[in-house]
């Protein structure tokens, strides 16, 4: 059986990232971590559609698709890890996470400094600072093209 497909954004903006937390009900007890904002690809959609869709659903933001940064093959699932810029829109829950949203199931969206990521439990960090990185060059190529 073919794995499911996903894509996931990473969303640096100034000094920080956007996250969604999770508290999730498990037969363990309550699951808490963090996780980056995307989900699974719909049947004639691109990798681009899909990770555009899943921030503006879950985020209720637009981006801009920066870089593709990786792929990794997981037990799972192939999730394809993207840096993404924010266009428009306000910082907020949104979509089928909303929908869901209770106190077995927890979302928020939060905005992390980037400074504190260390600390937290999340997958694939590397790819935070790589996206810093690729936002900072951005910004200065923009800066040396309105200068010219």
């Amino acid at each position: 059986m073919a794995k499911r497909v996903c894509c996931r954004g990473i969303i640096v903006d100034e000094n920080t990232v956007l996250l969604m937390y999770r508290e999730k009900k498990t037969s363990k007890g309550i699951q808490k971590y963090y996780t980056y904002p995307g989900g699974g690809l719909e049947p004639n959609e691109t990798l681009e559609e899909c990770i555009k869709r899943e921030i503006q659903e879950e985020f209720s933001l637009e981006v801009e698709i920066l870089k593709h940064l990786k792929t990794v093959e997981y037990p799972e699932n192939i999730t394809h890890y993207f840096a993404c810029r924010k266009k428009k829109g306000q910082l907020t829950l949104g979509g089928e996470e909303k929908e869901r949203n209770h106190r077995e199931n927890y979302y928020e969206v939060r905005k992390i400094p980037i400074s504190k990521i260390k600390d937290l439990e999340l997958y694939q960090k590397e790819l935070i600072f790589e996206s810093q990185q690729i936002v900072e060059n951005q910004k200065n190529e923009n800066k040396r093209k309105k200068e010219m």
